[in-house]
C-alpha cells in the first residue's frame, strides 16, 4: 500500500474537493482519499500493483485540476507533479 499527496492549487471549495475524492475512489486500486480544499491537497492511499501515480494525476487533470508537488510555485506553467511525501 502506498500513500501520495497531490497538491491542487485550483481546488478551492468543499464541493471541488469532494468531486475529486469521489472520482479517485472510483478508480480500481484506490483504497482511500482524504481531501482538503483549505490545504488544496488530496492524500491518496492506493495499491501500487493496480494503479500508478501517473494514472491518478491523469484523472485529476481530466477533472480540470493541475496537480503540483507541495511547495511548487509553478502553477502558472501548468507543471504536473506528484509528491512522494505522505
Amino acid at each position: 500500500m502506498e500513500q501520495r499527496s497531490f497538491y491542487l492549487p485550483t481546488m478551492n471549495t468543499y464541493q471541488q474537493a469532494q468531486t475529486a475524492a469521489y472520482a479517485l475512489r472510483a478508480l480500481p486500486g484506490v483504497v482511500d482519499v482524504l481531501a482538503s480544499a483549505v490545504l488544496h491537497q488530496l492524500v491518496v492511499q492506493y495499491d501500487e500493483s493496480r494503479i500508478s501515480p501517473t494514472l491518478i494525476t491523469q484523472e485529476l487533470t481530466g477533472l480540470g485540476f493541475m496537480p503540483l508537488a507541495p511547495g511548487d510555485q509553478t502553477a502558472e506553467l501548468g507543471t504536473l507533479a506528484v509528491s512522494d511525501q505522505g
